[in-house]
């Protein structure tokens, strides 16, 4: 998830970087000049260091560990922004070298084909979503049944079209999606009678009451 959501984070920061760049230009200078960051984030919602953008990570030479520029990436995009801090993916990706190091290198590449005006304001014409938001237990990949940090997946929502997942039921479905605001929600155990057994009522009664979440 790290690389689609650099992607679609690149992508947006280049719509507005030119207005970013432009005004602090114009600023520099005089009384009223600003860091480069605190433009980005008004403009834009975030601010890209140069060690952040896609393109920095995919013209890495191979000997690189790319995992750990990556991590560095992250990390850094969160130092700028408090809501992402801590929360977006920094270590999937050392698992991976594990078995081969060059998957990271090839995750890369291979995420590159996304074309460059994809991003979120363009999640209302019914193109899929870019990030899965899920809540998270150290050692368990998905399905725990326990609801996330829905203030954390607001945020992301603002800047990116989400898919809302982690402990969402037919009793907190509207609640989730009027905070959140996701382009759309995932479901699994909340709809279920008994584990992996699906409540055909609760199904039900989950879409109709995320339906009826914007009346």
């Amino acid at each position: 998830m790290g690389l689609i959501f650099l992607k679609f984070a690149d992508n947006r920061y280049k719509r507005f970087e030119s207005e970013i760049l432009g005004e602090y230009e114009a600023l520099k200078g005089t009384r009223r000049e600003k860091p480069l960051h605190e433009i980005a984030l008004t403009k834009c919602g975030f601010y890209l260091p140069p060690h952040a953008r896609y393109s920095y990570l995919l013209s890495l030479p191979d000997e690189v560990d790319v995992a750990k520029k990556i991590q560095e990436a992250m990390e850094a995009i969160g130092s700028y922004k408090p809501e992402l801090k801590g929360i977006l993916p920094q270590d999937e990706y050392f698992k991976l070298i594990r078995t081969d190091n060059t998957i990271p290198g090839r995750l890369l590449k291979n995420f590159s084909n996304i074309p460059d005006d994809l991003e979120g304001d363009l999640f209302g014409q019914q193109i899929p979503p870019g990030l899965l938001v899920d809540s998270f237990r150290p050692g368990v990949y998905g399905g725990t049944g326990e609801v996330g940090d829905w203030g954390v997946a607001s945020a992301l929502a603002g800047q990116f079209a989400i898919l809302l997942a982690g402990g969402l039921t037919p009793d907190n479905v509207q609640s989730a999606i009027r905070q959140v605001n996701p382009w759309g929600v995932d479901v699994a155990s909340g709809v279920e009678s008994s584990p992996g057994k699906k409540d055909a009522g609760k199904m039900r009664l989950f879409v109709e009451r995320a339906r009826g979440a914007g009346r």
